[in-house]
């Protein structure tokens, strides 16, 4: 078991619960290039105590700030299968599983949507339908259905500090893009999510629309809406369940709040004469 001391900068200290002692990088003494539970230091000026993680892939990988290299299993003719610091950001060797002793997480997340930014909009075309009249007389009330999906995705991230897989539970704003601008639904989001996952959620949609076809004629309506992204920073309340059946909370406000969704739907409507 291992505690981590998380700094302001995003860096954090790792502490062997064993030896009561500080993850420490002793490439730079005779003890060969391998990270020690030894150090009994209480400030954050060793860089060679300090780390910073980050979850890609389905696996943690760990900086070193005193080698600037990521911890990895090593085994040398001193030791076997070790840690050590001597490792780059993409072999497989510097993956790393790690484990929370977490039995459940609640956070309540403060969106400021006052501060939100807009970014990455994009007209699509979402469905089309068309009807031909090829007789010498008005078809009236013609139907013509539209069938689409729209896809919004949402996602809660830190920008700071690292957060293991733990299954969380969150209470948050629900907010969205609506006509260009930031909106806050009244409903609030209370569900299970995957911290630093990309939540997504697809709503099939029919439309029906009644048109009067001129004679000699070709009607096309063409369904179009603007996909945007946004994001927002917020702050919020970590409460964890721990395995001894401690619960711990904690303040952070370092939370990023990413979304994607369409809006704005248009429908365009286009007449052709076609040749008798």
């Amino acid at each position: 078991m291992h505690t981590t001391t998380p700094n302001r900068d995003g860096t954090m200290r790792v502490k062997s619960d064993h030896f009561d002692r500080f993850w420490r990088n002793s490439v730079s003494t005779n003890l060969g290039p391998w990270i020690l539970a030894d150090s009994s230091d209480t400030n954050n000026d060793d860089p060679n105590t300090l780390f910073q993680a980050w979850y890609t892939g389905g696996a943690f990988r760990l900086l070193n700030l005193g080698s600037n290299q990521y911890c990895k299993r090593l085994t040398m003719s001193n030791l076997e299968h070790g840690l050590s610091a001597t490792g780059t950001r993409l072999e497989p060797w510097s993956r790393l599983q790690i484990e929370e002793p977490v039995l459940s997480r609640k956070i309540t997340a403060f969106l400021r949507s006052e501060n939100a930014v807009i970014f990455g909009e994009k007209l699509l075309i979402l469905a089309t339908a068309s009807v031909t009249n090829n007789t010498s007389s008005v078809m009236p009330r013609v139907k013509l259905t539209l069938d689409y999906t729209l896809v919004e995705m949402k996602g809660w991230h830190s920008k700071v500090h690292f957060k293991s897989p733990v299954p969380t539970l969150i209470t948050s704003e629900n907010v969205y893009m609506q006509y260009g601008f930031i909106a806050v639904s009244p409903m609030f989001f209370n569900g299970l999510i995957s911290w630093g996952a990309s939540n997504v959620k697809s709503s099939k949609v029919t439309e029906e629309r009644f048109i009067d076809v001129p004679p000699m004629t070709k009607v096309t309506i063409t369904c179009k809406g603007v996909m945007s992204n946004y994001e927002l920073p917020f702050s919020y309340r970590q409460t964890d369940e721990l395995v001894d059946g401690e619960m711990v909370t904690l303040q952070y406000d370092d939370g990023l709040y990413t979304g994607r969704n369409v809006h704005s739907i248009i429908y365009d409507t286009k007449e052709e004469k076609i040749d008798q």
